[in-house]
């Protein structure tokens, strides 16, 4: 089974409208909003002189948007929140763009997402432009087979991180395939890695996109340079016997 080392490599996340209401009550989940924001297929809508009947943008295509008077273009996350507390009643000409393209494409402009819904947003230009430029830098995160056993040095954290679990508690409650969690430190001599924390994740089928999400809020808490490791509990884990022997600090 492998582990997957992480260090600050953002998330994607499934629902765009639920990371923009966690990241409006807790600053942690911004970064993962912007992530998705960027990812998402988003809703515009354009005027009916178009003269079109788009059901999304193709690259070359000129985009049109319909504007507020003040000049800020409604956007949405879906075609369900354009009619969100019954502003809007009759049916609109709209089509998906993705975020990205969107924004790199009407540079300079003011957007409100989900205007009429009790969870919107402004996207200032500014904001815009620094969330299309910046980058992934390459090295943060791999994955690691283990192919033979290991060495290593395994036990309790000497600092138990209790706000960053707390964090974590909160994430694993929404997913439904989370059984468990375990947190242990760890070092392995035969590598140049200092130790690390390391979390055991009982979970239902892949975790590779439960651990983007949880990494993410783990680099919160964590220095630029340190890392934690990710490992499915299941039959073929590695490092089973120390993380069969405690409780976890998680559990639906």
């Amino acid at each position: 089974m492998g582990i997957f080392n992480f260090l600050k490599k953002k998330p994607i996340q499934p629902d765009l409208y639920e990371a923009l209401k966690k990241a409006a009550s807790d600053p942690i989940y911004q970064g993962t909003f912007y992530d998705l924001l960027l990812e998402a297929m988003l809703i515009v809508i354009y005027p009916k002189e178009d003269g079109t009947d788009r059901k999304t943008f193709q690259k070359g295509d000129k985009i049109a948007f319909i504007a507020f008077n003040d000049g800020k273009i409604p956007i949405f996350t879906s075609k369900e929140r354009i009619f969100d507390n019954n502003v809007v009643k009759e049916k609109q000409n709209i089509y998906e763009i993705k975020g990205r393209d969107l924004f790199e494409n009407a540079k300079g402009a003011t957007f409100v997402l989900n205007p009429y819904s009790d969870h919107g947003k402004f996207l200032l230009p500014n904001e815009i432009e620094s969330i299309l430029s910046e980058q992934p830098r390459p090295g943060l995160s791999k994955q690691i087979k283990i192919d033979n056993p290991m060495k290593v040095l395994i036990g309790a954290p000497a600092k138990y991180p209790h706000d960053m679990l707390n964090a974590l508690k909160d994430l694993f409650s929404t997913k439904l395939e989370v059984e468990a969690a375990y947190i242990g430190w760890i070092f392995n001599p035969a590598t140049k890695e200092p130790p690390h924390y390391i979390f055991c994740i009982e979970a239902k089928g892949d975790i590779k996109p439960l651990t983007n999400e949880a990494g993410y809020i783990v680099s919160k808490f964590i220095g630029k340079s340190e890392f934690v490791d990710f490992i499915q509990k299941d039959g073929k884990a590695v490092l089973l016997d120390y993380f069969n022997t405690i409780e976890p600090f998680y559990k639906k």
